[in-house]
């Protein structure tokens, strides 16, 4: 599978670069053509060129179209969702096979909270 990572910066180490690295790596090991993309390349982006994962810069240096696009950050996501448009328009596969997938949660192990009161409490101590 071809899996498109983006996140707004691959200069420094730092939580959402490492874990696109981290990611990155474990989908190449498991066979998959992972590629990073992020307008700002540094550090994580030679570890990942290390590793043997293409980083791109510019979207239009992609040599393929994604079959999967996990995005982190608005504005790199927003960017790679345009490549999911051209896939409909220009490859003709419809719109209802391209999913998006938004944020997820573990929702047994983040439960919802009690309602708030309809009246703050002041702790007076």
């Amino acid at each position: 599978m071809r899996i498109l990572l983006t996140n707004n910066t691959l200069s420094a180490r730092a939580g959402s670069e490492m874990y696109v690295y981290d990611v990155a790596c474990q989908l190449k090991r498991l066979g998959h053509q992972p590629v990073a993309y992020s307008p700002d390349l540094g550090e994580v982006a030679e570890l990942l060129r290390v590793a043997g994962v293409p980083v791109v810069s510019r979207l239009i240096e992609l040599d393929f179209r994604p079959d999967v696009i996990h995005g982190h950050h608005h504005v790199e996501t927003m960017t790679a969702l345009a490549c999911r448009d051209r896939v409909v328009r220009e490859a003709n596969v419809p719109v209802e096979q391209v999913q998006m997938l938004l944020n997820f949660a573990d929702m047994d192990r983040f439960l919802p909270r009690k309602p708030l009161p309809d009246k703050p409490a002041r702790d007076c101590s």
